[in-house]
């Protein structure tokens, strides 16, 4: 839970300061974002993936608390299955990163 939460953090930092999130929507406008793929996957599908991601973390580690184990355990799944979809694999076309950066 506490590296979920440093990470979403982190993510949100590198999103209003990097280049790829709110600087681009700034400077080229969101409808200008929105008709570019990889500009849109990195400013706005990425982050409210994960961020929904990390929302369902917490409420599933809230209800696993309160021993309702079944309810939780489906909030994992639909998490992990978000979490999969929105990170930029190597073989996305677009936003894919290598697996070993500098290789």
């Amino acid at each position: 839970m506490i590296a979920a939460h440093i990470t979403l953090l982190i993510g949100l930092f590198q999103w209003f300061t990097g280049p790829l999130g709110l600087h681009a929507i700034t400077e080229g406008g969101f409808g200008v974002v929105m008709k570019d793929k990889a500009s849109r996957y990195w400013a706005v599908e990425h982050a409210l993936g994960m961020i929904i991601a990390i929302t369902l973390i917490t409420i599933g580690r809230s209800k696993a608390k309160k021993l309702n184990y079944k309810a939780s355990g489906w909030l994992y799944l639909v998490t992990l299955l978000i979490l999969l979809a929105t990170i930029p694999w190597p073989f996305k076309e677009l936003v894919g990163r290598p697996w070993f950066p500098g290789m």
